[in-house]
């Protein structure tokens, strides 16, 4: 009986052996026939060409001049009779600050003045008289010495006199601010009754029909631009592209937090178009030649997360993934920085390789 059964276990287990090998051998044989499977592609060879790259850089409309106008004077303000975005023109009143105490301060120096001017036109006779006695013996020392004395104090008198009236003058001119240009009134720091002080703005006017762009540019981008360089611009709001600017000033130092270096451009024939206003938002086109490019068609590529690769096609015929680094990107090209080099053949459509390494057979 000990006998049978063992014999009975190693027939088992011989049978669940050539199972085992069976199984193996087809699984080789169907992963074999997948492996084999050719994939019919499309295929090109990657050239380098002398490519153009443009960058969108963002950039706000400004007034080429814009004043922010204030006042030496302190007192209330008695009224502003523009609003903001009101045209004015030069030499009109914006603002004004109540005189009232500036005019009577006026009048009473102006009464002092011709008092001090009367005086001093008998003093200038008595001058000249007692000159004239003391050259000829007929006046002393010391009366001569009392003449030039009170002369002298006089003149002096006189000349303060009309420095205060001069200075009172200036003032009074700074209760009534006016435009220095024509323009348009950009902003309002105060209202009625409110009280003006020297150093405060009240009142931003700029000019009118002259804008210039400001723009904040990366580093990476910054040596590409020249002054006296002229950018065409896109202004979304106004739907306008056909816009041109020159660079006018670049600045020499950038913001080492943000990288950032600063440009304006002065916008040409900006009285052309109707409706720009300060503040508005200006796409910058930059164009660059990107000299030797290596560009794949966006349907070439493999994505998985991160990372981008392409299907290359190896001496064997085999489509062999390698992951690529990549640059500027459009809506149906892509930039290759490194990963494949020109005269290498890679897929066209990434799509129709089932897996690393399939066969290819080539449609083209």
């Amino acid at each position: 009986m000990k006998l049978i059964n063992s014999i009975n276990k190693r027939m088992i287990t011989g049978l669940l052996t050539i199972m085992i090998v069976i199984q193996a051998c087809g699984g080789r044989e169907e992963q074999n026939f997948v492996s084999q499977k050719p994939a019919s592609v499309e295929v090109t060879t990657i050239q380098a060409s002398n490519a153009v790259s443009t960058n969108q850089l963002s950039g706000t409309i400004k007034s080429e001049t814009r004043s922010e106008i204030g006042t030496k004077v302190i007192g209330e303000v008695e009224s502003t009779p523009f609003r903001i975005g009101d045209r004015v023109r030069k030499g009109s009143i914006v603002l004004r600050i109540k005189d009232d105490d500036l005019v009577a301060k006026k009048a009473q120096i102006e009464a002092g003045l011709n008092e001090v001017q009367a005086r001093m036109a008998l003093v200038e006779k008595d001058h000249k008289r007692y000159e004239s006695l003391y050259k000829s013996g007929s006046a002393t020392q010391r009366e001569w010495d009392e003449v030039q004395a009170n002369y002298s104090a006089v003149k002096a008198k006189l000349a303060s006199t009309e420095s205060q009236l001069e200075e009172i003058e200036d003032l009074l001119s700074y209760t009534q601010i006016k435009a220095p240009y024509n323009g348009v009134i950009a902003a309002l720091y105060v209202d009625e009754g409110d009280i003006a002080s020297p150093g405060r703005p009240l009142i931003a006017l700029e000019k009118e029909n002259a804008f210039e762009i400001e723009a904040a540019v990366p580093e990476s981008s910054i040596q590409h631009i020249n002054v006296n360089d002229t950018l065409p611009v896109y202004i979304p709001s106004l739907g306008v592209d056909m816009l041109k600017a020159v660079v006018s000033e670049l600045s020499a130092s950038g913001d080492p937090m943000s990288r950032q270096f600063k440009v304006k451009l002065k916008l040409l024939k900006s009285d052309e178009y109707q409706g720009l206003k300060s503040g508005m938002y200006v796409e910058i086109g930059l164009s660059r030649s990107t000299g030797n490019t290596l560009f794949v068609p966006r349907s070439a590529l493999v994505e998985r997360g991160q990372l981008k690769g392409l299907y290359v096609v190896t001496a064997n015929k085999e489509a062999v993934l390698r992951w690529i680094t990549s640059g500027t990107e459009s809506k149906d090209k892509v930039e290759i920085l490194s990963g494949i080099n020109a005269g290498e053949q890679f897929v066209l459509n990434s799509t129709k390789v089932e897996y690393d390494g399939q066969p290819v057979s080539f449609i083209n």
